[in-house]
């Protein structure tokens, strides 16, 4: 990157800060487009990047949601059985949001024909390789199974036994209705959502509000001291220009 690897990730660091504060992470992706702007990097360029990132994150849910909610069924649980039509529809749903971003690229190409902007956006968004994807989508995913790995640990602590199947899909269900720009990070849709799938589950709708609610206070409190720690680099670095420049 052309700012190097301290104020790229001092940016991204602060951008946490932000997105605590926005709905559905919108703070950061402002801060971080203007943030990088140069004269070497065109605008349709940076649009590319952040969209790319959403996209590949959205296809990180999509992949947990569905692997999730087809193992519950695989698994014949209990919890699965009473909610099979729920599970099964919002599995049939990650597959069709798969498929429609499998053919976004294609749509876009059409889409651009007619738009100069929109034809370099896209042609920014294509010049990364299938392998470059494979890489970046991998990383996401693990971002996510740590994730679902620490709301698991926060259930143990709250003497909740939940089978990680469940709680896959029931994370990846929520972070994609955290996605709606509605509240500040999501906030009362993601822990109603535990509430409700738990509660169409079989399991206390009371259980799946009070995981939901520390899960994500865990989560904000993270984003909160990870931009302090972004912006703290970032004056630090300041000062350093500024006494160097003297």
């Amino acid at each position: 990157a052309e700012s190097g690897w301290y104020a790229c990730g001092a940016r991204y660091l602060y951008a946490n800060l932000l997105n605590a504060v926005s709905p559905a992470n919108l703070g950061g992706d402002v801060y971080r487009f203007f943030a990088f702007r140069s004269a070497g990097r065109s605008d349709p360029a940076l649009v590319a990047v952040l969209v790319r990132e959403r996209l590949l994150g959205l296809a990180s849910m999509l992949i947990g949601l569905l692997l999730g909610a087809v193992a519950m069924q695989l698994q014949g649980d209990r919890h699965a059985e009473l909610a099979r039509g729920v599970w099964l529809t919002l599995a049939g749903c990650a597959a069709a949001g798969l498929a429609i971003l499998a053919l976004l690229p294609a749509l876009i190409a059409r889409l651009s024909a007619a738009a100069r902007r929109l034809r370099e956006v896209s042609s920014a968004i294509s010049s990364a390789s299938l392998r470059d994807y494979a890489v970046l989508l991998g990383w996401s995913l693990f971002a996510l199974g740590l994730w679902i790995a620490c709301v698991q640990f926060v259930a143990i602590r709250l003497g909740l036994d939940l089978a990680w199947t469940f709680l896959a899909a029931v994370v990846t269900a929520t972070e994609l209705v955290r996605l709606l720009p509605v509240t500040v990070q999501g906030l009362g849709l993601r822990e109603g959502a535990f509430a409700a799938l738990f509660g169409v589950s079989g399991y206390s709708p009371e259980s799946g509000f009070v995981l939901g609610a520390v899960a994500y206070l865990a989560l904000s409190a993270a984003l909160v001291l990870t931009g302090a720690v972004g912006a703290a680099l970032l004056a630090f670095d300041a000062r350093r220009g500024s006494d160097a420049a003297r």
